[in-house]
């Protein structure tokens, strides 16, 4: 397993070339702090509409497997001859790591990504860490439609990320949910999750998930902190029959969704949710990002190729840092 470290990360990262499940990251640790022990975007369900076809594609496929392709791979279907992934060839022909520098905007960042052909449709699976601690997951989606008749050739994309946090170690870990409840003083409020359960998103209360080790890290107030990382939706749809969650939170076990149908049902029974207690203990989070496509179909712009474009959504710290962090950004004087 290849490992790089930039921008005050160690990030390891691999291919899943036995299930065709896509690009795995982890363990993961940030100024030598472990953040997260694996993660991975394992399958995704589409339904087009009228119901017809639905697929899932990645583990235990329905549609396609997540076929790796070389990073150089153009976006089209089909390709080109000598593309397609071949076992025991190099892991670098199909992982591309950049390692990119601070500007007067970003900060320093390890850019990792790679390309899947599951069919016709093409996913790059993106993992940005930053330098200020914080995580930038991406899907990009191109190449070639599957349908091309316009009153069902839209479809919906869902695409399950499985995140094992372990903040500051595997033990000691319980997961929060924000909910805002107006803009009178002390109405935003974090609530403990308890059970393993399914989560739902509400944009009117700005929903958001953080997984905290329940350990102080340093004793004593005021310095007393509990280390977390927040998990901040992205979708641009919503939850339909096949998706019928944002967030399930489940005691730790070393699965990745083989048992997942066109449906995600199977994330609410054994063996993923057993009803367990999750406080204190070692899980695992599973977030679904909802994606809505209406091709551009009138008069072609995407009858040929689809462009890549990205989707995604953001993890960042809080009360991870002892302190905000300094020259981060290459502006003259250094700021912040």
């Amino acid at each position: 397993m290849p490992t790089t470290n930039w921008a005050n990360w160690e990030v390891n990262w691999d291919l899943d070339t036995t299930d065709l499940s896509g690009l795995r990251i982890g363990p993961c640790y940030f100024n030598g702090i472990k953040v997260l022990h694996a993660a991975g975007q394992p399958f995704v369900l589409v339904p087009y509409h009228g119901e017809n076809p639905v697929f899932k594609d990645g583990i235990t496929h329905q549609g396609a497997a997540y076929h790796p392709v070389k990073k150089t791979a153009p976006n089209a279907y089909p390709l080109p001859a000598g593309n397609a992934w071949v076992a025991g060839s190099n892991i670098n022909d199909f992982v591309q790591v950049d390692l990119n520098p601070a500007s007067n905007i970003e900060p320093a960042s390890i850019d990792i990504w790679a390309k899947f052909q599951p069919g016709n449709y093409q996913y790059i699976h993106r993992w940005e860490f930053m330098a200020d601690g914080s995580i930038d997951v991406q899907v990009g989606l191109g190449a070639r439609l599957y349908q091309f008749d316009p009153p069902t050739a839209s479809h919906i994309h869902h695409f399950y990320f499985r995140m094992d946090f372990d903040i500051d170690g595997a033990a000691d870990d319980i997961v929060e949910r924000f909910s805002h409840q107006g803009n009178q003083p002390g109405r935003d409020k974090w609530s403990p999750i308890l059970v393993e359960s399914k989560e739902l998103a509400d944009p009117l209360t700005f929903t958001k998930w953080r997984v905290r080790n329940k350990i102080a890290k340093d004793g004593g107030t005021p310095n007393e902190r509990y280390l977390s990382y927040e998990i901040i939706p992205g979708s641009d749809a919503n939850r339909d029959g096949y998706s019928t969650g944002d967030l399930w939170v489940v005691r730790y076990f070393d699965g990745w969704g083989a048992e997942v149908g066109i449906t995600d049902a199977a994330l609410e029974g054994p063996p993923y949710m057993n009803g367990q207690s999750i406080d204190g203990q070692d899980v695992a989070i599973w977030y679904a990002l909802h994606s809505h496509h209406e091709p551009r179909l009138k008069p072609g712009e995407e009858t040929k190729v689809v462009p890549y474009h990205f989707i995604g959504f953001h993890i960042q710290p809080r009360n991870f840092l002892a302190e905000t962090l300094l020259n981060l950004y290459t502006t003259i004087p250094p700021s912040p």
